[in-house]
């Protein structure tokens, strides 16, 4: 069996799905409940924030 969209209107709702906006604090709540590492960077994080954290 493989994963996917059985039917044309499944794709559609995904490809309208992929340009939600999700809220910084859901994404900030995952990664304090462990559901996100803590190394994985996150939208609201400044670049300066991911170079200073990786070291680059």
């Amino acid at each position: 069996m493989l994963p996917g969209a059985s039917r044309p209107e499944h794709l559609r709702h995904n490809a309208t799905l992929m340009h939600v906006e999700i809220p910084a604090a859901i994404r900030e709540e995952l990664r304090a409940g462990g559901l996100v590492p803590p190394e994985a960077p996150l939208p609201s994080e400044s670049a300066k924030s991911i170079k200073d954290r990786f070291n680059i």
